[in-house]
């Protein structure tokens, strides 16, 4: 989110992100859009209706906080640094961090 030069992101772009973390993770595999579009929507991520170039979703402000909120919930380790001039980094303490990780995991 922090280093977006563009309004959007398509679900397509998306994937090959997922494909490269996991592949830094030592996991090979093949992460199809058709498999992030709906997970993107469980995590409270709308998508608009696909066009020419496909599905995209469009990088608001409300998409934003709730890119954060995400990675605050599965404790990503960038999100604990954080950006200086970011509203919405460094909003969570460890302490809400771990509650909210503990709450997810009892789901």
């Amino acid at each position: 989110m922090h280093e977006a030069k563009e309004s959007s992101v398509y679900v397509g772009e998306i994937a090959s992100a997922v494909e490269a973390i996991l592949e830094g993770r030592g996991e090979n595999r093949k992460v199809e859009p058709r498999e992030v579009g709906p997970r993107l929507g469980l995590l409270g991520l709308v998508t608009e209706e696909r066009n020419a170039k496909g599905i995209r979703l469009v990088l608001t402000e409300e998409v934003s906080r709730r890119v954060h909120e995400v990675a605050y919930d599965f404790s990503v380790p960038s999100i604990q640094h954080g950006r200086k001039r970011c509203p919405h980094c460094g909003g969570a303490s460890a302490e809400e961090v771990v509650s909210k990780w503990d709450a997810f995991q009892k789901e």
